[in-house]
């Protein structure tokens, strides 16, 4: 059953409601809802909204059970002794509903400029990764004090009481070493966070971020047609070519003054598997060194959101299942299971319906109620279409019914959201 026109009049306490106007049109935090209270209908009607529905599903059954007399008569629900309020308490509801909804704006606001100077940090990590990168692709055996910058200043932000992970948006890379510093710096990203979560120590999460900032320097010598391909449409030359850029990374780095032999370790093992099956070397179990079976499972996750050697790319929380569900056998099981816990079910990035059948954006994860994120959302009911924030910790009324694949999202619906953030699809850490 859909949703069911209703007026004003006829609004009983219980009911699951859509108000089918604009965000800014009414004091309510969200234009579904479920009726509280007798004030709830008070504010409807002294607003003069008309454009209502209600939801049976939704809906309290007892409450639809006494609405059936009246609506069949076609007549305004008996609610008179119910609905008894002064105007002040009708004032001062509204006025409370008002405050909170500015609340809400500030956070909209907050949160967008939490992104812009998160996006700033990020864009220059990138180019100071983006130097390093290059000068060691070239030879140039400088850069580890820069590395080491970049990554004390992500440990920094990690010393706070509350990380989170947000994305931010970065631009298609134009070429090889923009492609590796983007990647590298993601990987970086998400390598810290988890090894956060795993409680490593400052030395090793400091070698950790290094080796995985420099993980995949060494596809600077596979060439450009062989890097393209899908995994499955290389050829058994290209494969091995392909697979030996590990290899690869670690003779253009271990040159380095100073650089660690677990970093080395992180970029010529974090493709090894424990059963074997990994490249370039086919090690196993024990001879995979620690931090880089922690790489090797952010890889494979990233690996997954940008095509997995598929023609359609998982989504975040897709690739979490193939992580628990496929890849224990070549990925330490611990370590999925901490990645699982960093990144929460629904990770930046992932697209979700709400409970009120909303389509949604899931913008920063929230480490005190993983299923509660803060999200972006597309009301379908609403004629404006306006996109809003809304933390699904703080308003209880709505939660996540579903992940969905970008592919089912209807297009406008798709590309408003998108827009939020700008097509974001880079991750970086903030507070």
């Amino acid at each position: 059953m859909g949703l069911i026109p209703i007026s004003a009049e006829s609004l009983v306490v219980g009911l699951y409601i859509r108000l089918d106007h604009g965000w800014n049109e009414h004091p309510f935090l969200r234009n579904s809802f479920k009726i509280s209270s007798p004030t709830d209908i008070g504010i409807i009607q002294k607003q003069g909204l008309t454009k209502i529905s209600y939801d049976p599903t939704s809906s309290d059954p007892q409450t639809l059970e006494a609405m059936v007399p009246q609506l069949q008569n076609d007549r305004p629900a008996n609610v008179e002794k119910e609905n008894s309020f002064s105007e002040t308490e009708l004032e001062e509801a509204t006025k409370a509903l008002q405050q909170e909804k500015e609340k809400l704006f500030d956070t909209l606001r907050t949160h967008q400029d939490s992104l812009q100077e998160t996006e700033k940090a990020y864009q220059g990590a990138l180019n100071q990764n983006r130097t390093v990168l290059k000068k060691v692709s070239l030879g140039e055996l400088e850069g580890l004090d820069l590395t080491k910058k970049i990554v004390g200043s992500m440990l920094e932000i990690l010393e706070c009481p509350s990380p989170t992970l947000t994305l931010v948006n970065t631009p298609p890379p134009k070429d090889i070493t923009e492609e590796v510093s983007v990647h590298s710096m993601n990987v970086c990203t998400l390598a810290l966070l988890l090894g956060k979560t795993l409680n490593l120590n400052q030395e090793d999460m400091q070698t950790l971020g290094q080796g995985a900032l420099f993980f995949n320097i060494g596809l600077h010598r596979v060439p450009s047609d062989v890097r393209k391909k899908l995994k499955e449409d290389l050829s058994k030359k290209e494969k091995n070519l392909f697979e030996a850029y590990p290899f690869y990374g670690r003779q253009m780095v271990e040159g380095l003054q100073g650089i660690s032999s677990g970093s080395l370790d992180i970029i010529s093992q974090h493709q090894e598997n424990l059963d074997g099956s990994g490249y370039p070397e086919g090690l196993e179990g024990v001879q995979i060194a620690f931090l880089a079976k922690v790489v090797r499972v952010v890889t494979a996750y990233y690996f997954l959101l940008n095509n997995g050697g598929k023609s359609d790319p998982l989504t975040p929380n897709e690739a979490l299942i193939f992580l628990y569900t496929k890849m224990k056998e070549k990925c330490e099981a611990d370590i999925i299971d901490a990645f699982i816990a960093t990144m929460t079910v629904y990770p930046p990035g992932s697209y979700v319906r709400l409970s009120d059948d909303s389509i949604g954006l899931v913008l920063k994860t929230n480490k005190s109620e993983r299923l509660r994120p803060l999200v972006a959302f597309y009301e379908t009911m609403q004629e404006s279409g306006d996109i809003v924030i809304f933390d699904l910790a703080k308003g209880r009324e709505c939660s996540i019914k579903e992940s969905l694949n970008p592919k089912d999202i209807d297009r406008n619906i798709l590309a408003q959201l998108q827009q939020t953030l700008g097509g974001s699809n880079g991750y970086y850490v903030s507070t």
